[in-house]
């Protein structure tokens, strides 16, 4: 829990950094990752709060990704955990869609607003009729929920256009930018055509 308070610190003060420093990425939105023992310890909400206020960003700007299977994980205090950081104004993503146990109407039932659909699924893209048939399906049904998506994995421009047909909102992947340090992160904005890359 104490790494996973400090990185979720960090990434906070380095979004607020960038959003000062670039003023052109004001709405840039950082995602941490936190663990099934953070979500479940009594102080989360709290060390959400004190990380967005000390450095001074937009809950909108902070998306918290949990695994799918984390929502398996004591059900009702997960919801209420969930609750109360949106409330915050956070947005909640689940990453890994599709590889645990969880439905779609299980995401259903808690306030989550976006789905992360797993590389396992985006890879297979235009060669896999069953992946294909997959992620259209998880699409599909996130629109009528009124939850984003985001496909992971996307590594040729050809995912890019199928996915863009299915509709998904939004991608990441190597064929975007592979991970990079935090001190090359200013001239990747600075080159980036796009607002939030």
């Amino acid at each position: 829990v104490g790494l996973g308070r400090w990185v979720l610190r960090e990434a906070c003060h380095q979004l607020g950094e960038w959003q000062l420093a670039l003023p052109a990425t004001s709405s840039l939105t950082m995602s941490v990752n936190l663990s099934v023992r953070q979500l479940v310890s009594e102080n989360i909400v709290q060390e959400v709060r004190d990380a967005i206020e000390d450095a001074g960003i937009d809950p909108s700007t902070l998306t918290l990704e949990i695994t799918e299977t984390t929502l398996m994980h004591d059900t009702e205090l997960t919801r209420q955990r969930l609750s109360e950081l949106r409330d915050l104004g956070v947005s909640l993503a689940v990453d890994d869609f599709g590889t645990g146990y969880s439905s779609l109407q299980y995401v259903q039932r808690f306030p989550i607003d976006i789905i992360k659909i797993d590389r396992t699924f985006v890879t297979g893209l235009g060669t896999n009729p069953g992946d294909s048939a997959v992620v259209q399906s998880m699409i599909e049904l996130s629109q009528r929920l009124g939850v984003h998506t985001v496909a992971e994995g996307i590594d040729r421009p050809e995912q890019v256009t199928l996915l863009q047909s299915l509709g998904a909102d939004l991608g990441q992947g190597y064929l975007f930018s592979k991970p990079v340090p935090a001190s090359q992160i200013d001239a990747l904005l600075d080159a980036s055509p796009h607002e939030n890359p």
